[in-house]
């Protein structure tokens, strides 16, 4: 290039003949891409800008800084980097050099030199963008040609709303991300993601053909601002064609579905089945979960405790091999028994309604949407439904014995003691045939465990409610759950709890996950001793939830109220590890019996177990078939909360659904890094848990990492391309709850097929 500073777009350009830009520059820098295109567009803005060479900076830089800053009329300035090895097919280097915003145009210089700084080796060609900061935008943006990891076929938008125009590439926010395939209708989208659709539609009839790419865009009082254009590698993707046909097919399901009564599936719902299975399970742990839980255990349970049998038998309708939960089942489920068919039918469209309009709520089912025990504050919870006060005073009268049911210290005492002689019994060999095997589990563990889950959950909807009216702080409810916490951790001491804890496994349906006793693990002797200290009423805390439960009609004391929540929450807490040692030992059946047969427990993991129960032959054409559908149906975009009519042509990945890169199953332990971590305490070959992993933090892949989590980012952000660069697994974006508790493991075990991710 020339001494002369080429100058950038200031505003939508006049449209320019339809001509493809010559493929030699594609391996320009990113500002000579982005110079080029910008003459042509007539659908996106561009910032006035400059780009600006060493050579020239060193030689005239006054000049450069005058002319530049003349063109900002007092305006902020943006200074990026434009490394010729930067934003490359294929090598990203994303966030690898420097980027100054906003920065003042007295300061401008400084920051120039800044960036040149961050290259490293000097080279007279290196160069810096120069760019009119656009100030407090309304969103930022990030599309590309093809959704990553995979290159399935939706052009993918990323969307956090807010001032900052990096907000999508450094993770430094909650972003959705939509998914809008060829045949999406643009009118109903968003104004931001159907512009942001319609520029890379634009750019595309500008850069060669078969060029994936990102846009880096901002959208500010109705604009949409082109800021950048990176060419990027995304694997070819051969099942276009099938993808389409699958997606035509689970949309015609999905209206059948809906003429049979089921309007509304999730996949986080009551059993949170996309959290214990994956969001996409192998055909063997969705058939064992089914068989053990989803078909009847999870109903009978709640039946057992003075609930109605629900609408419908089974709990899931897995679509597109997705474990969805049938809503309106499983709403059902927590209606009381005996109340008038009415009112069960009001009380079920309001809080499907109230879901349906709420879809945030939709991993909160039972404590934000559902009234499903007694609570200190039931009618204005009702109302929020638009549940009427009579319907509210049925339903309180109704859900008052329950609720002392599962309060009830001789019922889940019982359930308690079961499962210990349940644990106990495990050092007894047992040769029962599979089938019955499956059946004992279900009857004598898979239902005590979801009745123990149901009185721990009563229990804690109680106590939050105490909180709503002040009868307890948020701080010492914390407290109880810690001290519960102690109370389970005391289980360690006996024989039977060790044994299930050695049996089960990460991924307690995953027959591929090794079973805690063959993990690399160090014993710790502090388990017990770091859990919360026992937890004590204080006097005014006893003397409100006294009056609290006498207002209610329960009774019972406070402090009875509390020890009823801690041996809930022990019970519960017994009754999973018994329940996953019992389903490891289900899977070790069908590994010896896979084993016979010449396959491994990969291969045995694409068959349900029912095809285990009498082996004859070879169990690999089934597997063979269900390996390709599951193919074909991990390039399907799902949203988490799907609603007959629901277009599947344009799906909305919300703020707290992960995004994985990578392939297979990882386990390792787990390292949390600050901003005041040393790159030195990084143990090598961890898995990495960082909130928002912004470009500052590219020194953890000096470390090896075994895979990388996150609170935030999304499939668009700087780490996601390092990540896909250096061929790192990642799970960017869990939310900062579900980090939260995957942080205190020891050991994650991700399973980048299904999307499992299991603390240790």
């Amino acid at each position: 290039m020339s001494d002369r500073m080429p100058t950038l777009a200031p505003a939508c350009a006049p449209p320019l003949p339809d001509t493809r830009i010559d493929a030699s520059l594609l391996s320009a820098s990113k500002a000579e891409l982005l110079h080029s295109i910008a003459p042509s567009l007539r659908l996106a803005c561009v910032p006035y800008g400059r780009i600006v060479e060493r050579h020239r900076w060193q030689h005239a830089r006054e000049a450069t800084l005058a002319e530049f800053i003349r063109g900002l009329k007092g305006q902020p300035a943006a200074v990026r980097s434009s490394h010729p090895q930067e934003d490359r097919i294929g090598r990203s280097q994303a966030g690898r050099f420097l980027t100054r915003l906003d920065v003042e145009p007295d300061a401008i210089g400084d920051a120039v030199d800044a960036v040149f700084a961050s290259y490293g080796e000097a080279d007279p060609g290196d160069q810096v963008l120069l760019q009119r900061s656009l100030g407090p935008v309304d969103a930022a943006l990030v599309a590309c040609t093809r959704a990553p990891p995979e290159g399935a076929d939706y052009v993918s938008v990323s969307i956090a709303h807010g001032q900052s125009t990096r907000a999508v590439t450094d993770g430094s926010a909650a972003a959705d991300t939509w998914y809008v395939a060829a045949e999406a209708s643009p009118d109903k989208l968003p104004a931001p993601v159907a512009a942001a659709l319609a520029v890379v539609r634009e750019v595309q009839a500008y850069m060669p053909s078969a060029v994936d790419f990102e846009l880096e865009l901002a959208w500010m009082r109705s604009r949409i601002w082109l800021l950048q254009v990176r060419p990027i590698a995304l694997p070819a993707c051969d099942g276009v064609s099938a993808t389409r046909r699958k997606r035509r097919a689970v949309a015609a399901m999905l209206a059948r579905l809906g003429c049979s009564g089921t309007p509304l599936l999730g996949l986080m719902p009551d059993w949170n089945p996309a959290e214990l299975l994956g969001e996409h399970p192998r055909p063997l742990a969705l058939s064992l979960f089914q068989s053990l839980i989803g078909d009847g255990a999870w109903w009978q349970a709640r039946c057992s405790l003075g609930y109605a049998r629900p609408l419908r038998p089974r709990l899931l309708c897995p679509l597109a091999g997705r474990p969805y939960v049938d809503n309106a089942a499983s709403l059902s489920s927590f209606i009381p028994g005996g109340l008038p068919p009415a009112v069960t039918r009001r009380l079920l469209k309001g809080w499907t309604g109230y879901l349906a309009s709420h879809r945030h709520l939709h991993d909160r089912v039972e404590f934000d949407v559902a009234v499903t025990a007694l609570e200190f504050d039931l009618r204005q919870r009702l109302a929020f439904a638009g549940v009427d006060r009579s319907d509210a005073d049925l339903l309180s009268e109704a859900l008052r014995p329950i609720t002392l049911r599962c309060l009830d210290h001789r019922r889940v005492a019982s359930l308690l003691s079961a499962f210990e002689a349940f644990g106990e019994g495990l050092r007894h060999a047992r040769v029962d045939p599979l089938w019955i095997r499956v059946g004992r589990v279900r009857e004598r563990l898979a239902i005590p465990f979801a009745t123990a889950a149901r009185c721990d959950f009563a229990a804690q909807a109680l106590l939050r409610s105490a909180v709503r009216r002040g009868a307890l702080a948020a701080e010492r409810l914390e407290a109880l759950l810690c001290s519960a916490g102690s109370t389970a951790g005391r289980l360690a001491e006996g024989d039977g709890y060790r044994r299930c804890r050695a049996n089960a496994r990460a991924g307690t349906f995953d027959i591929r996950s090794l079973r805690h006793a063959d993990l690399p693990l160090r014993p710790s002797s502090t388990e017990a001793a770091e859990r919360g200290q026992r937890f004590v009423l204080r006097t005014h805390e006893r003397r409100e939830l006294d009056r609290l439960l006498t207002e209610a009609g329960l009774t019972l004391s406070a402090d009875r109220l509390v020890e009823a929540a801690l041996l809930a929450a022990r019970a519960r807490e017994l009754g999973k590890f018994v329940f996953a040692a019992e389903v490891s030992e289900l899977l070790e059946i069908v590994a010896r019996r896979a084993a016979g047969v010449g396959l491994g427990r990969d291969e045995a993991s694409w068959t349900p177990w029912q095809v285990w129960c009498n082996v004859e032959g070879s169990a690999t054409d089934p597997a063979a078939e269900a390996r390709e559908r599951h193919r074909t149906e991990s390039l399907l975009r799902m949203p988490a909360l799907i609603q007959v009519g629901d277009s599947l042509d344009a799906v909305c990945s919300s703020q707290q659904r992960p995004s994985y890169i990578g392939s297979g199953c990882v386990s390792a332990p787990l390292a949390t890094v600050g901003s005041g971590s040393a790159p030195g305490s990084l143990p090598v070959a961890s898995i990495v848990a960082i909130e928002a992993a912004d470009p500052g933090f590219d020194w953890i892949f000096e470390r090896a990492p075994a895979a990388l989590l996150t609170a935030w980012g999304g499939p668009h952000s700087h780490m996601a391309l390092r990540c896909r660069d250096l061929g790192c697994p990642a799970v960017l974006g869990v939310g900062i709850e579900r980090f939260s508790r995957l942080t205190r493991a020891a050991r994650l075990s991700i399973d980048f097929s299904t999307g499992a991710i299991h603390a240790i």
